[in-house]
């Protein structure tokens, strides 16, 4: 009920942002598994294909704990010139990979999707701003609910060293209550020696 009145508070505060549901997204991780792409993972959508660029956007602490596979990171304070640089890789990527990609789609997700709401709504106006941005069909979405919800619905996390875990920072103490507490972790697990040695 908590989770459900706090999606809706995001939603009000930034009702021009895209919003895309944490079971579409990994949908479209699940094909991307199998090998179609690298970072942009094709889902239907109403009959069509839309791909997708994970952007995960909390502190350099929190995504060490664990982040959505094949997450880009890009911190929702990050400058313009920083904004418009990722854009126009990501972008050039996807060309490489799939000629006919008329869109890029960029999902952006935090703890629970306040953050990530206000990156999107930035990208959003920087490409409304950028002519030569404002043509190339980019698009930027929230992931509600987060990585809260992402990882109390047990799904797939990795941490800083790449490794499977179901484990989240919990940003606070006051917004962690969202967070199962079986899933919660401040800090990441250090590679035992064993580890160590097979990565060398």
């Amino acid at each position: 009920m908590m989770n459900s009145a706090l999606y809706w508070y995001i939603r009000r505060q930034f009702p021009d942002v895209n919003q895309i549901k944490t079971s579409d997204l990994d949908d479209a991780q699940k094909i991307t598994d199998h090998g179609e792409t690298e970072n942009a993972s094709p889902v239907p959508d109403n009959e069509t294909k839309r791909a997708y660029v994970i952007v995960d956007c909390r502190r350099e602490d929190e995504f060490d704990v664990s982040h959505i596979p094949k997450a880009n990171h890009l911190p929702f304070q990050t400058d313009d010139e920083s904004i418009i640089r990722f854009i126009k890789e990501e972008k050039d990527k996807q060309s490489h990979l799939n000629a006919s990609a008329d869109e890029l789609n960029l999902v952006c997700y935090c703890s629970l999707g306040y953050r990530s709401s206000l990156l999107a709504q930035r990208i959003t106006n920087i490409v409304k701003n950028d002519p030569e941005l404002s043509s190339k069909g980019v698009n930027a979405w929230n992931l509600e609910g987060s990585i809260f919800k992402w990882a109390n619905e047990k799904r797939p996390l990795v941490d800083m060293y790449e490794r499977s875990t179901k484990f989240a920072h919990p940003f606070n103490l006051t917004f962690g209550m969202f967070l199962q507490s079986e899933y919660r972790k401040w800090e990441p697990d250090k590679p035992d020696k064993q580890e160590d040695l097979q990565n060398k």
